[in-house]
C-alpha cells in the first residue's frame, strides 16, 4: 500500500508518495511550511479569519489534510498522483484538501439513511462555497451555492451544478439570506440554464 505523506524540513514541506514502510517513492511538490496542522491556532486565525476558539476546533483533522502549495501549476500533478492512489484532491477556498474514502456527501447520505431506518423521511438542503462542498451539494435535494468572498461563484461548482440555486451575497450574509429563504419556502436565483436532467 502507498500513502501520500508530507515531510517537513527546515520550514518547508515536501509532498511525497510513501510506501507503507515509509520509503519515499516519488517527490512531487515543494510547499512552504503551510500544512494545516503545522500552522498552529494563531496562524490559522490569521490565514482563515476564524476566531480563536474556531481555529482551535479546526486544528484536529480526521478525514482530510489541508495544505497550501507554492506553485498552483503543480496542483494537477498532485491531483493525478492522488487519484492513482485512490485519494482525492479538491479546493476548499484557500486550502487544498487531500482526502481518501470520505467526504461531506458520504456524511450527509449516511445521516439521511439513519433517519430513514428510523422511519423518518427528511427533506435535505445544503449550502457550500467551494469545490470541497461538491459531494455535499450533490447529496441533497436542494443544493445552494454561496458566492466566495470576492462575490464570484467557485468555477468547479458553477460547472457541475448548472441550474442549482445560489445565494445573492457572499459569506455569512449570503448564508443567512439563503437559510431564511429555505425556512420561508422561497426560491433563490439559479446558476445559468439548467443542464438536461438538472444538476449533475
Amino acid at each position: 500500500m502507498e500513502y501520500i505523506g508530507i515531510d517537513v524540513h527546515q520550514g518547508e514541506s515536501q509532498i511525497s508518495i510513501l510506501t507503507e514502510q515509509g520509503e519515499i517513492l516519488e517527490r512531487r511538490i515543494r510547499t512552504q511550511r503551510e500544512r494545516f496542522a503545522e500552522l498552529g491556532a494563531e496562524e490559522i486565525q490569521r490565514v482563515t479569519g476564524l476566531s480563536g476558539p474556531a481555529a482551535l476546533l479546526a486544528l484536529p483533522r480526521e478525514y482530510d489534510e489541508p495544505f497550501l502549495v507554492e506553485d498552483e501549476a503543480a496542483v494537477p500533478i498532485l491531483s493525478r498522483a492522488a487519484r492513482r492512489r485512490g485519494l482525492e484532491l479538491s479546493h476548499g477556498g484557500r486550502f487544498l484538501h487531500l482526502m481518501g474514502g470520505s467526504d461531506k456527501g458520504l456524511a450527509v447520505r449516511t445521516l439521511l439513511a439513519a433517519y430513514r431506518r428510523a422511519g423518518r423521511e427528511l427533506r435535505s438542503a445544503g449550502l457550500g462555497d467551494a469545490e470541497t462542498d461538491l459531494p455535499l451539494l450533490r447529496a441533497v435535494e436542494r443544493p445552494i451555492v454561496v458566492p466566495r468572498r470576492d462575490g464570484a461563484i467557485d468555477p468547479a461548482l458553477e460547472a457541475r451544478l448548472r441550474g442549482a440555486e445560489h445565494a445573492e451575497a457572499p459569506g455569512p450574509k449570503g448564508w443567512n439570506a439563503a437559510v431564511l429563504a429555505l425556512l420561508e419556502g422561497r426560491s433563490l436565483p439559479r446558476l445559468g440554464p439548467a443542464a438536461a436532467g438538472g444538476t449533475e
